[in-house]
């Protein structure tokens, strides 16, 4: 029984919420390990200008950070970065004598579950060299951007793999790039007390993009895999919006972790948008109707490290047609490691640019939590 002692005094060493906040400015977190609340590990909306670094949050029962502090109070305002921080096994307790994750749960069960949600938002958010993974709703969940104000996100060498429902999610103004985006959303099946409903909810899109009138929202250099429906949902907007979609691998893994071998992935689908949806440069391979918009690189084995959804890794191996095979964007001058880009005759389509002979990746993502990160320009060039 993993239930905290709320009826009765003493009530024992827990303690529901790890950092809470409301109506906060200009505050910088650095340097914790928020883990083990049997609540929220952060709890704060109607922030401005909050910057968080080295922050580990990580295993509290309901969710990871909870932005929605109550309707009218919860808009965020100015700059919300996030640098170097790992979200990961929210929705589930941990054993105090080890840090392992035990008795993870989610919707279905009347948890919650997400790394990293609001309510509804504005600000300008930066979310970069970061790992988001193993929580039991969404990982990334910023789909609440108040589309009627000037709100941004830029999602820039994020790690988000294996959370429960979407990976990343965001609406209005937006950036995904250099990112390795791996949508095992079946993850928690038969473990823990997770339910089959609770698997790939919101038809487990590895990315969901929702725009509104005359917003643009850019996806590009990552590379992407996913067992949902899609590997990147878009919405909304009319033909004021623009998405493009640029250089991304787009791949569908050999094996499922799932046990159901159903319906394959498709590559994009637009719900009921008029968005006008650019692509460029893109490869996309074994993905529901063998989807390919005309130029982009079709039916290729991109020849990754890892092809299988349990061990998937973006590092393309010698001979792949991702290397050397993109146009060059001057905005794109690094890659998921921070290694240069270009290197060789031209850049290399998705998040990966191999260094001469092959590009050396670590297995689990693009950061170590406990290193020093470099710092990097907020909002500026890749």
């Amino acid at each position: 029984d993993l239930r905290c002692e709320r009826d009765s005094f003493p009530h024992g060493n827990w303690a529901s919420i790890g950092i809470g906040a409301k109506r906060s400015r200009n505050v910088w977190l650095h340097d914790l390990n928020i883990h083990g609340l049997s609540g929220r590990g952060v709890m704060a909306g109607g922030l401005t200008n909050w910057t968080i670094e080295r922050v580990r949050i990580i295993a509290n029962g309901w969710a990871g950070w909870d932005g929605d502090v109550g309707e009218g109070e919860s808009s965020n305002e100015g700059d919300i970065i996030f640098r170097n921080v790992e979200i990961a096994w929210n929705g589930c307790a941990e054993r105090w004598q080890t840090g392992e994750p035990v008795g993870c749960w989610a919707q279905e069960e009347g948890g919650y579950g997400d790394g990293l949600g609001t309510g509804k938002t504005n600000g300008h958010w930066l979310i970069e060299d970061s790992r988001i993974h193993h929580n039991t709703s969404d990982g990334l969940d910023l789909l609440y951007m108040d589309e009627s104000k000037t709100g941004t996100t830029v999602v820039r060498r994020v790690y988000a793999a294996a959370n429960a429902g979407n990976q990343i999610k965001t609406a209005g103004n937006a950036l995904i790039e250099n990112s390795v985006v791996i949508g095992q959303c079946a993850y928690f099946h038969g473990k823990f007390n997770m339910t089959d409903g609770d698997m790939c909810r919101a038809y487990g899109n590895a990315i969901s993009v929702g725009v509104g009138r005359k917003h643009t929202a850019t996806i590009r250099h990552n590379t992407i895999t996913g067992e949902g429906d899609c590997l990147i949902l878009t919405a909304g907007g009319d033909a004021s919006s623009r998405i493009d979609i640029q250089k991304n691998a787009l791949v569908r893994p050999r094996a499922l972790n799932s046990g159901d071998k159903g319906e394959m992935s498709c590559g994009h689908y637009a719900d009921e948008s008029k968005a006008v949806v650019n692509f460029s440069g893109n490869a996309f391979w074994n993905v529901k109707d063998d989807q390919c918009p005309s130029g982009n690189l079709c039916d290729r084995d991109p020849k990754l490290k890892g092809m299988d959804m349990a061990d998937f890794d973006a590092v393309p191996l010698d001979g792949s047609p991702l290397i050397d095979h993109a146009s060059q964007l001057s905005e794109v001058t690094s890659d998921y490691l921070k290694h240069a880009r270009p290197v060789g005759a031209a850049p290399d389509i998705g998040a990966i640019e191999v260094q001469g002979v092959q590009a050396a990746a670590p297995a689990g993502g693009a950061v170590d939590s406990a290193s020093e990160p470099q710092k990097a320009t907020r909002f500026g060039a890749g």
